[in-house]
């Protein structure tokens, strides 16, 4: 099996195809571990916010924007 780490290709021989897809699997993990590494600190008015301005260039209209709006005050609560 073969895979790029940091810009170099790397390569593995494994004897059967489960070990292959089991080390597979390992090394998606060990790669990828870093994609979600830290704590994103929001509170819940800035994240209602942030997703109505996504909503409003959406080209959303704005009573559906209103009421996505008022559903996440609810759950804000």
């Amino acid at each position: 099996m073969g895979w790029y780490e940091k810009g170099k290709r790397k390569a593995k021989a494994l004897p059967t195809k489960t070990l292959a897809e089991h080390f597979r699997h390992i090394k998606y993990a060990q790669l990828n571990s870093d994609v979600f590494n830290s704590v994103i600190d929001f509170d819940g008015y800035q994240i209602v916010e942030e997703y109505k301005r996504y909503k409003q260039v959406e080209g959303l209209e704005e009573s559906s924007i209103y009421e996505v709006v008022l559903t996440l005050r609810h759950y804000e609560r």
